[in-house]
């Protein structure tokens, strides 16, 4: 087996189970809208996806679930960092979580 088909083959399982994952976050998301761990959960998983955007969106609703969690503020500082670089956000951000 060749190497680019072994990482073509590594890349498609990949992005299979990432699918999977928000699939069962937002399943899990409409039976206890109320846990805050989902939404972190599901924001971590985007952005590991790049989709900074909603990374951001949930992480506000982190925020606004439990504004003393000091995680969710250093996730959104780097969120910020990679997506634009927006590094004047980030150190908000990072002000926020100390």
């Amino acid at each position: 087996m060749s190497l680019c088909y072994t990482l073509i083959i590594g890349i498609d399982k990949y992005n299979s189970g990432m699918k999977k994952g928000l699939r069962w976050y937002e399943s899990m998301i409409n039976k206890h809208p109320d846990n805050w761990r989902f939404y972190m959960g599901l924001a971590n998983l985007h952005y590991n996806m790049a989709s900074y955007d909603e990374a951001l969106r949930l992480y506000d609703r982190v925020i606004q679930m439990k504004p003393d969690l000091v995680n969710t503020y250093i996730c959104k500082a780097l969120t910020y960092e990679y997506k634009r670089p927006n590094f004047q956000k980030a150190n908000e951000m990072s002000a926020k979580a100390l």
